[in-house]
Order: structure tokens, then C-alpha cells, then sequence
């Protein structure tokens, strides 16, 4: 008897033979199944065939072949002697001599010898054909081999651990990926690891939903139930009527799959869901790409099992997997590590901490030897004793691991780096997106940008601009696409993967051009619609732009609306507030808005509708509420988000200059969203003074404001308050600890000060009198004499004094700002005053990449005073259900 450190495949399958020898080993429709005893038996005659016909161990022998229990057989039968080498047999002759020839081919194993795309790729390069012949029609997967030639074997017998079990390739043709050995002793290692993970037994039966030349067919589909003496079930090619019948004739207890079969089944949930309950199934395993969270869990409602999603690649074999209930599975991961040669890791190759991304590695004795012809390959692979995939992700605080993308995928969209996976994640969990894939095209200035493949669910009519505006506030705006190619199947390599690096010249996108999106109907433009079209191809720095296309779909941001809006007011003497583009985002809408002008509401919804009470944030000093943006897409994806921009930012309004003015004039909007509490308000630098009042207005009114936040807001009782003596004589105090050098400096800078201040000040008694004279009647003022948002909101910081708030108040400082411009709040608030410190100083805790941190501190804040709100309503509505609480009440 072999030790077990000697022992291949067939050493276990033979003693299943002994144990269990009528337990079936393959299963199919309308055939007694092949058992245990019958494969060992089968496959010891096979090897032999070989050796007659002079092939042995280290010969590779390619199978090409439909598919099936036959293929199964003849998969095992060159195992216990040659190496396995299966193919696509759907590839062309031309497709076939290269593979042929690349991967080193001694003979080519096929059910049909002569007339084929194969046979004809085999005679091109001398290659013997032996063909696979039924020996008992009746059972499945009873085979032999039939040679055309007699010979002798250079290495005949049994194949040995430290043999080449099975070649496969990357992924598309071998002119365009690398080849990959997988030793015996490294397959059966990957397959003690499966069969530990899904806890695998005689018992089982696997529903293979995935082709024998693909490594998810060969190795769990196959070689696991193999090693466990389970059974296997062969579904190639797949319909669902069929998995429906099978799930109900044939008992599998679990079927394993692509992401892409999960769509499919998930589609047909409703059809299958009582096939599924009458079934012996007890969970399902997806790999081979990721399954969207969306997708698995309604699978698993229709369903009522399990879905095991898992990590594996050719070169590693299985790297991860989710664990069989009751233990944890958490969304979006693939699962623990599957043994301890695991890790992630940074640039430097050290371990990541977790939560942050890297690259996973797997320690070298767990996976192949390294790729056939290829330095460059395996020095990149395999460094410091570890193989690095070049798949990205991140490790948990638990272990989980969860996959952000490949590597060599990232889009470089001048200079930032897109995951296309995160992208292709936030897509399906549209409702009319049945499947989405992202990928790179060509931009002539940008290098690269984004670009994704459709699949539209049943019934669902789609346009591009529909899903980028349904994007905005999951994804950053960058990493929207600005093209959608609208598919009925994503395209695939020959191996059944997508390779994105070639979608753009499939889909013919790979000819540098403006994004398009929308209905592209076309029309003459009106005289105002053709002046703005060539503003906004000035600033997106576009050939043109379309009537109907969305200026963040083109590549806009905050720093070009506010271009756009600059040259807009010079050329139309017209000023837009930035707010606009929430709701006149094309030249089309803009061009009307205009026309049609008569004022503006102060709010406008940042973030799309949710189920979670609204947070209303008041805007800066500037007036402008479209730097909110960013901070809206980092809170949760269900949290509404409003921001007020302020009167005036048209330049057709006087911007008001009291702050009980601007409160008389946002709360009305306010409580026409919401009318009652509690209320969620936050304010930033100026607005945080804004939002001071409204809360103590909505108090006074009897509603609850449940969070008052301001961010980086300056304390009223500081410097713009001082008088004129107490200024110099805090300039005086500042003189005696300047340097001597520095003097010159210093007076400089204090002139600076004094010149911008009397520049704002000097329209201002002018703006006065002009109000008195007209009666209020703004738009009497000359043009030149009007106040700035700025200008209006410096007044109304200096004619306001804030009374005592009665209520809580959250301050989120910047950290880099000077000490002291926060204090004296705490002496006005008479609840819980709470400060939290952010990184970046007053301007750039709303910008990349700090806005992200201040969006998770004021998340946790929000959501923590959500839940605090929603107690009282739930005892409530508890005490008004119990009939023993009613009647002692009573």
C-alpha cells in the first residue's frame, strides 16, 4: 500500500472502490451510473491503453471533447498515467494548432477522430489522434481507448505525486497567456482543503454546472467529489429547464457554478423555487468571478439555501471560501483564508493591517511550480516565498477576506486608479441591470477612461444617462462610466473568462472619442442652447457637446461648475448657483432654466431619496452647496442628503445679510421636505451659525432637533467681534513677539488684512442707502455696487449675536486650524457639547480625501442619534400593542 505522501488521485479512488464499491461515482439522465469499483477498474485499463499506444507519465495529452461523464472518464484515466491537457472544443483549427503547439502537445484524445476543427489542428503538426470510445452504453461514463498505433512508453506505470497532473492556461489562447503545471501533490492539497471547508461526504452529490476544461469544472467539480467518494452530475451546456429536471430526478445535495449560472438561475427564481423545496439541495457554490451581494442574497431567498461563495485561482487552487451555515458568511466576502499560507500584503510586501487593501499572496508550498517559458512571469509572481496573484483586497478584523479587483485591471484615468470591480458592484445593484462589466477605453487626453457593459434584466429599458445619475452618491464622480455598451451577453475569451482589456475593441470603443450618453435624438439648437454648448465644450475641454448629455457624465466636477457658471455669467451676464446641476444637468435643461428664469429654491438634494430621516447642511460662507457632493457619497448609501445654497448666487437676488433673514428664508423650504422632527442639521464654517438658529427656531416651535452639527464653524465671540482698541491692542501684544526680521513681514501682512477688509466694507453703506431709497427693491442696485455671498455673509456675521442654545451640539474641529478659533461655544450650549477632531485644516476636511473621514465621523454621529430617536417610538408603539400595559394604564 502507498504512504499517503505518495498517493495520487487514483490511490484514493481505489480505495473508495474497496469501501464503497457500488456507490456511483458519475451520474447522468437515463444511464445506470458508473461506481466506484467500475472507474478504478476502468482507469487502470485506460492507463494501460496509454502505455500500448507509447504514451506515459510526462506525455501530454489533450481532450477534446463536448463534455460529460465520457470526458470526466477520460480526465481520470490520463491522471493515474500521462498529463491532462483539456481544451475548448469550440475553438477553431487555427485556435486549436496554437494551443497544440504551445503547450508542447505529444497526442491529441477526442470522441471524434477525423472531420474536426481538431483533428484537422492535430494533422497540421504530426500529432497521433487517439479517440475515446464508449465500451457500455448504458452506464455513464463507460469509456476506453482506442490507438491508431502501437508503441512504447518512455515512462510507463502509474503517475506519482511530484508528476504533472494537469496544464491549463490562464486565460484566452496560449499566444496571449501563460501556462500553468499543477503538480499531483499540489492538486490534492487544494482538495483537502475544499472538502474540510464544505464538509463534504459519500453522500453528496455535486450538480457541475461548469465545462471540464475550465479549472472550476475540473478540480471541485470533479477532482474534489472524487476525493471525498461523492458523486458527480455533468450539466454542460446549461439551460434551465434542464437544472430544473435535474434537481428533481437526479438528487444532487449542492451544484457549484460561475457567477454568471447565478444570474441566470436567479432570473428564473420564481419558476424554480418549488423544484428547489421538493429537492435534496443544501447549499450552492459560486466562483469564477464575484456574485454581487444583491444577486446572492435574493438567490437565497428564492432558494432557501446557502450560497457558498469562494476564491480560487489555476496557480493557487483554493485561497479562500465562506464557511457552511451556522458559521458566519458576511456579504461581499469570499470568506476566511482556507489554510494559513494566506495574506494580504502592501507595496513594500509587508502584511497590511485590516480594512486596508493590498495584494493577496499565498505561500509558495501551497501552490504550482511557476508558469512553463516564462522568467518574466515567475520573477514578477514569486518573491520572498510567496505567490503573489495580483488580485487586490483586504482582510477583516475577522479574517474575511474580500476582493477589490485585479491589479493589472485598475483603470488609469489620468492618474487616478479605478477598481472596475467596485464600479461593476454599485452597477447591479440596479434593479434593471442584470449583469455589468467595467473596463477601460481610450481618451485622448485622459490615457484611459471608464467604460462598462450592460445586461438588462427582463423588461427594463435602460439609458445611459439614467444609470450615471443612479451612480452619483455610491461611486466617486471619476469613477463613473462615461460610455455603456448595452449587450445581450457580456463578452468572453475562449476559457469562458471576460477579459476587460479587450472589451473596448470587441464592443468597438477603442477609438478615442467624447462620451456619449442619452437618447442622441438630434434637433437644431435654439440660439442660447449653442452659446452654452460651446461654454461647456470650452470648459470639459470636449469637440462638442450634445443637447441631452449630463456634464458629469463628461468627465465634469465641482472645480469645472464653477468655470462653467464664471464664464457662463461673463458671456450671458447671467450668474447660475452651482445647485443647478442637481436638476439642470444638461445644455438642454440648462438653456430653459435660464429662459425661464424666476428665482430659485435655496434647497436642492445632494443625495438620492432613502429611507432614513433627512440631513439638511447649511453652506459656507460662499453660499455654495456643491461641495456637499462629496461628503453626501461617503454617508450611507440610505441616508437623504439636502443642502441649502444661498439667495443671490444668481446675481439676479441680493444675497441677505442677516442671519435671521436667511433662517426666515430656509426654514419654510425646510419643513416643506420634512414638516415635522426630529431634525438633522449640520452647517458648515458660516452655515454652522445658520444652522445655530434654525434649530433654536425649530425649538421654540415645540419640534425636536435631534443633531445639531456644525462643521469647523468659528465661535462668535472671538476675533470678527472685537472693537477697534481691543484690536491694536492685540496687534501690539502680536508685535512684541516678532522678530526683528520678520517685522517687515508681519506689518505687511496686517496692511493685507486691512485692505481686503475695507474693500469689503466700502460697498456697503452704499448698498444701505440704495435699500432705503427703493424700498428693499434689490434689483435697483447698480450691478457693480452689489454684494458677494461673501461680502453679504461677512455683514451678517457682524450684526449677529448668538443667543444661549438650550439643545446639543456636535463641533467637528479641523485638527490643522489655529487653537482657539472654536472656543466660546461651549459656553453658549446649555446641553452636551461634544467636540471631535478631524484631520485637514477649514477648507479641505470637505475635499479629497479628508472628507471621507469627516463623512464616517458625522455617520456615526447621525446614525447613533437616529437610533436614540427612534426608542421613544418604539416604546410607544410597544406600550400601544400590549393589552397588559392598556389595561394598567387604565
Amino acid at each position: 500500500m502507498k504512504r499517503e505522501t505518495d498517493r495520487i488521485l487514483h490511490d484514493i479512488v481505489r480505495d473508495w472502490a474497496e469501501r464503497q464499491p457500488d456507490a456511483p461515482a458519475f451520474v447522468a439522465e437515463g444511464l445506470r451510473p458508473m461506481s466506484y469499483a467500475a472507474l478504478a477498474a476502468a482507469t487502470d485499463e485506460f492507463r494501460a491503453a496509454l502505455n500500448a499506444a507509447g504514451f506515459g507519465r510526462g506525455d501530454r495529452i489533450a481532450i477534446v471533447h463536448p463534455g460529460g461523464a465520457d470526458m470526466a472518464a477520460a480526465i481520470v484515466g490520463v491522471w493515474s498515467g500521462a498529463t491532462a491537457v483539456p481544451l475548448n472544443p469550440e475553438l477553431t483549427a487555427d485556435e486549436l494548432a496554437v494551443q497544440l503547439r504551445d503547450l508542447r502537445i505529444d497526442a491529441l484524445l477526442t470522441d471524434r477522430p477525423s472531420g474536426t476543427s481538431a483533428a484537422e489542428a492535430a494533422g497540421r503538426h504530426g500529432i497521433p489522434v487517439l479517440q475515446l470510445a464508449s465500451r457500455n452504453d448504458d452506464v455513464a461514463g463507460s469509456v476506453a481507448l482506442r490507438a491508431v498505433r502501437e508503441g512504447a512508453a518512455a515512462r510507463p506505470g502509474a503517475a506519482q505525486r511530484e508528476d504533472v497532473a494537469t496544464i491549463l492556461t490562464t486565460s484566452g489562447t496560449t499566444s496571449h497567456s501563460k501556462i500553468a503545471p499543477v503538480h499531483h501533490r499540489v492538486m490534492l492539497g487544494n482538495y483537502g482543503y475544499y472538502s474540510r471547508a464544505i464538509a463534504l461526504t459519500p453522500d453528496d452529490r455535486c450538480l457541475n454546472l461548469m465545462p471540464l476544461f475550465h479549472s472550476h469544472g475540473i478540480n471541485p467539480g470533479l477532482g474534489l467529489c472524487l476525493f471525498s467518494g461523492a458523486s458527480t452530475i455533468f450539466l454542460r451546456p446549461f439551460d434551465i429547464a434542464t437544472f430544473e429536471r435535474y434537481i428533481l430526478t437526479l438528487d444532487p445535495t449542492w451544484y457549484t457554478g460561475s457567477y454568471t449560472f447565478h444570474h441566470q438561475i436567479h432570473a428564473h427564481g420564481a419558476r424554480i423555487r418549488k423544484a428547489v423545496a421538493q429537492s435534496r439541495l443544501r447549499f450552492a457554490r459560486s466562483s469564477s468571478g464575484p456574485l454581487d451581494a444583491r444577486t446572492n442574497g435574493a438567490l437565497e431567498e428564492v432558494l432557501k439555501i446557502p450560497i457558498i461563495q469562494g476564491y480560487a485561482s489555476t496557480e493557487a487552487g483554493l485561497i479562500a471560501i465562506n464557511p457552511q451555515p451556522p458559521r458566519l458568511r458576511k456579504p461581499g466576502s469570499v470568506g476566511p483564508a482556507a489554510h494559513p499560507g494566506v495574506r494580504v500584503v502592501n507595496e513594500a510586501g509587508e502584511p497590511a493591517s485590516p480594512g486596508v487593501n493590498g495584494e493577496v499572496v499565498v505561500a509558495r508550498e501551497n501552490v504550482f511550480d511557476g508558469y512553463e517559458d516564462n522568467l518574466e512571469a515567475n520573477a514578477a509572481a514569486f518573491r520572498d516565498g510567496w505567490f503573489h496573484t495580483g488580485d487586490r483586497g483586504y482582510l477583516d478584523d475577522d479574517g474575511y477576506l474580500f476582493l477589490t479587483g485585479r491589479i493589472k485591471e485598475l483603470i488609469n484615468r489620468g492618474g487616478e486608479k479605478i477598481a472596475p470591480f467596485e464600479v461593476e458592484t454599485a452597477l447591479v445593484e440596479h434593479p434593471g441591470i442584470a449583469a455589468a462589466v467595467v473596463f477601460p477605453m481610450p481618451h485622448p487626453t485622459l490615457g484611459e477612461e471608464v467604460a462598462a457593459a450592460i445586461v438588462a434584466a427582463p423588461c427594463a429599458a435602460l439609458q445611459g444617462r439614467e444609470i450615471s445619475a443612479w451612480l452619483r452618491g455610491s461611486v466617486a464622480d471619476f469613477k463613473i462610466p462615461r460610455r455603456y455598451a448595452f449587450v445581450d451577453a457580456i463578452p468572453k475569451s475562449a476559457t469562458g473568462r471576460v477579459v476587460r482589456r479587450d472589451l473596448a475593441g470587441a464592443l468597438g470603443l477603442d477609438k478615442p472619442q467624447l462620451a456619449r450618453t442619452g437618447s442622441g435624438r438630434e434637433r437644431f439648437a435654439t440660439a442660447l442652447e449653442a452659446q452654452l454648448q460651446d461654454i461647456w465644450a470650452d470648459v470639459l475641454g470636449a469637440d462638442a457637446v450634445g443637447l441631452d448629455e449630463d456634464f458629469y457624465d463628461l468627465g465634469g466636477d465641482s472645480l469645472k461648475a464653477e468655470e462653467l457658471f464664471l464664464q457662463i455669467e461673463a458671456a450671458l451676464r447671467c450668474r447660475l448657483p452651482s445647485g443647478v446641476l442637481f436638476d439642470a444637468a444638461t445644455v438642454e435643461t440648462m438653456a430653459r432654466r435660464i429662459a425661464d428664469y424666476s428665482g430659485s429654491p435655496c434647497l436642492v438634494r445632494v443625495a438620492p431619496d432613502g429611507d432614513r430621516t433627512p440631513l439638511f447642511i447649511v453652506h459656507g460662507g460662499d453660499g455654495n452647496a456643491v461641495y456637499f457632493r462629496n461628503l453626501a457619497r461617503y454617508l450611507d448609501p440610505d441616508q437623504p442628503v439636502y443642502a441649502f445654497q444661498c439667495v443671490g448666487l444668481d446675481g439676479r437676488e441680493q444675497p441677505l445679510t442677516g442671519i435671521e433673514d436667511i433662517v426666515e428664508r430656509y426654514l419654510p423650504e425646510l419643513r416643506a421636505v420634512q414638516p415635522h422632527g426630529p431634525y438633522y442639521i449640520a452647517g458648515f464654517s458660516f452655515g454652522g451659525r445658520v444652522a445655530y438658529v434654525m434649530a433654536q427656531r425649530l425649538r421654540a416651535a415645540g419640534e425636536a432637533v435631534a443633531l445639531l452639527a456644525m462643521l469647523d464653524t468659528y465661535a462668535l465671540t472671538g476675533e470678527d467681534f472685537l472693537g477697534l482698541w481691543p484690536a491694536m491692542l492685540l496687534r501690539l501684544r502680536g508685535l512684541r513677539r516678532v522678530r526683528l526680521r520678520a517685522l517687515p513681514g508681519y506689518v505687511a501682512a496686517r496692511l493685507r488684512n486691512v485692505t481686503r477688509v475695507l474693500a469689503m466694507r466700502l460697498p456697503q453703506p452704499v448698498f444701505a442707502l440704495f435699500r432705503r431709497r427703493f424700498g428693499g427693491e434689490t434689483q435697483a442696485v447698480p450691478h457693480s455696487l452689489r454684494l458677494a455671498p461673501l461680502e453679504a455673509h461677512a455683514m451678517a456675521n457682524r450684526a449677529f449675536r448668538p443667543a444661549p442654545y438650550d439643545g446639543d451640539l456636535v463641533l467637528f474641529r479641523a485638527a490643522e486650524n489655529r487653537p482657539g478659533r472654536h472656543e466660546g461655544w461651549d459656553a453658549l450650549v446649555k446641553g452636551r457639547f461634544e467636540v471631535r477632531e478631524v484631520p485637514g485644516g477649514h477648507t479641505d476636511i470637505l475635499a479629497e480625501p479628508r472628507v471621507k473621514i469627516l463623512a464616517q465621523e458625522l455617520g456615526a454621529v447621525l446614525a447613533e442619534r437616529q437610533a436614540r430617536s427612534m426608542r421613544p417610538a418604539r416604546a410607544a408603539a410597544a406600550s400601544a400593542a400590549s393589552p397588559l400595559l392598556s389595561t394598567e394604564s387604565a
